[in-house]
């Protein structure tokens, strides 16, 4: 109400605020919206916003890596948000990983070196001299970005 009655802010500056936490499946508040009903700006929001919540360490937990992110966007994400948004954002996104070094659940460490289109969690990465596509191999995955 605050946005929406500033002489300064786009009116839809201030449906985006509201329906932010609006969910494409109707999972979401305040209102309960799906689809077409929330604002296309609110849209994107959301899934920045869960993006970087995700990723930035909280009082109450350690900060997710993004790659874990990324799963859980893959699981539940498509329903949850526009997915032409959210496959949109992931890739622009992980295009940035390409050259970042990360540690795999097996103690291993690798470097990203491309980011597979249908399997955007599981990059291609170069480990002791070999590429290995994290997609194809059932024992690896990435835990976190190594630290610099």
């Amino acid at each position: 109400l605050m946005l929406k009655n500033s002489f300064t802010t786009d009116l839809r500056i201030a449906s985006a605020a509201l329906m932010h936490h609006e969910r494409f499946d109707g999972s979401g508040y305040p209102m309960g919206s799906k689809s077409d009903q929330i604002n296309e700006f609110a849209r994107i929001l959301a899934i920045t916003d869960v993006y970087a919540g995700m990723i930035s360490k909280r009082d109450y937990r350690e900060s997710l890596c993004p790659f874990e992110v990324i799963r859980l966007f893959e699981k539940d994400g498509l329903y949850k948000y526009d997915s032409n948004y959210v496959i949109l954002f992931l890739r622009s996104m992980l295009d940035t990983f390409i050259g970042y070094t990360v540690e795999l659940n097996t103690g291993e460490t690798a470097k990203i070196i491309a980011i597979n289109k249908d399997h955007l969690s599981e990059p291609t990465v170069l480990l002791d001299g070999r590429t290995i596509n994290l997609a194809n191999d059932e024992k690896r995955e990435i835990l976190h970005l190594a630290k610099a």
